[in-house]
C-alpha cells in the first residue's frame, strides 16, 4: 500500500505526452459530431425552408433568395453529399433532390421548371 504521506510519482514526459495527445482526440471526435449535427441540421432546415415551407411557395422562396440561390444550392448539394457518404442513415432520402425541377441561372437565380 502506498504511503498516504508521500507525494504521489510525478507522471513521466512520455506519460503527460499520451494524456495530451488522449485529450486532443476526444475534443477532436466531440468537435467533428457537433458539426456534422450542424451540417445536418443545415441541409434540413434548408430544404424544408424551400420545399415544405407552410407560410411561403417554394416560388416565393427562391425569388426572394435571388442571385445567390445557385450558390446556395449548390452549397447544400455539397453538403448533403458529403453527410450521405458518411453515413447515408443521417438523412432521409428526400434531402436528396429537389421535390420539383429547376433551372439554375446565370445570374444566380433559381426558376421552376
Amino acid at each position: 500500500m502506498p504511503n498516504p504521506f508521500l507525494p504521489p510519482t510525478p507522471p513521466t514526459a512520455e506519460q503527460l505526452k499520451a494524456a495530451r495527445l488522449a485529450a486532443l482526440i476526444i475534443r477532436i471526435n466531440s468537435d467533428g459530431a457537433r458539426q456534422l449535427q450542424s451540417l445536418i441540421a443545415f441541409v434540413k432546415n434548408g430544404w424544408d425552408n424551400v420545399w415544405e415551407n407552410t407560410q411561403f411557395t417554394p416560388a416565393e422562396v427562391l425569388a426572394a433568395m435571388g442571385t445567390g440561390a445557385v450558390e446556395t444550392f449548390r452549397t447544400s448539394a455539397l453538403v448533403t453529399a458529403a453527410i450521405y457518404g458518411v453515413d447515408p442513415s443521417l438523412l432521409d432520402v428526400k434531402y436528396l433532390s429537389a421535390k420539383q425541377a429547376y433551372t439554375a441561372n446565370p445570374n444566380g437565380t433559381i426558376t421552376l421548371n
